[in-house]
């Protein structure tokens, strides 16, 4: 998957490519190629899986493909494991101490270095002031994964969400 949501407005204009009778639907068989334009990275068994539940007519709706988009995403979005998360993690305890470096959290965080999202700084401080970190405090990697672990569970417990 990108490293960022897909946007409306991307989406529209890579649609229209697709939409060549200017019907507000495309072939089915198009609705990985729409994907894949917009940088996801759906296999063929999840493109079937999420065509053949959300793309109810003859040919797939832009509402239909806009739904295909946004729960490819949902679903793509929590596929790494905890395990995998915790590994990531300690790459950055450069110390030995299971802390995460003030300074190598904040950049992580802030910046597109990793191919991951960018927060604010107000963003990265809201998160901290509910770990109950100061800004300047080393981040214990046991209280990121205890965040992940409820979000997953929270994520599990209601799919729709």
């Amino acid at each position: 998957m990108s490293s960022s949501v897909v946007s409306q407005s991307e989406f529209e204009r890579v649609f229209v490519v697709f939409d060549t009778e200017a019907e507000g639907a495309i072939a089915k068989s198009d609705v990985g190629a729409v994907l894949r334009s917009l940088r996801l990275v759906p296999s063929d068994s999840e493109i079937a899986a999420l065509v053949g539940e959300l793309c109810k007519g003859p040919k797939a709706s832009r509402a239909e493909v806009w739904a295909v988009i946004e729960r490819f995403q949902q679903t793509t979005a929590h596929s790494i494991s905890g395990d995998e998360i915790k590994k990531a993690l300690y790459i950055f305890d450069t110390r030995g101490n299971r802390r995460i470096p003030s300074k190598d959290f904040w950049a992580l965080m802030t910046t597109d270095a990793y191919g991951g999202d960018v927060f604010t700084d107000a963003e990265v401080r809201t998160f901290l002031r509910q770990l109950n970190i100061d800004d300047d405090d080393d981040v214990p990697i046991e209280a990121l994964i205890d965040v992940f672990d409820k979000r997953a569970a929270t994520a599990a417990a209601n799919p729709s969400s």
